[in-house]
């Protein structure tokens, strides 16, 4: 049970890069370069939790727009 507390931590404290990863986020390594850097002051960590909480430019559809007509499925 000892064993999984440093991990639990590791991943705890990794969290908004997840956030991000998982949204699909523009910055999605910035968040990680800045959470990795400034996470631990506990702001930095709570500053990337609301930056990777954020929907990234565009909205969640935003590459349905950039996709060639050619490539789009016909209905």
């Amino acid at each position: 049970m000892v064993e999984l507390l440093p991990l639990s931590l590791v991943i705890l404290y990794f969290v908004p890069f997840m956030i991000a990863a998982a949204r699909d986020h523009d910055a999605y390594i910035a968040v990680l370069i800045v959470n990795a850097l400034t996470g631990w002051t506990g702001i930095g960590w709570f500053a990337c939790l609301v930056w990777a909480a954020f929907t990234p430019a565009g909205g969640p559809n935003r590459r349905t727009a950039t996709v060639p007509s050619y490539i789009r499925r016909v209905q």
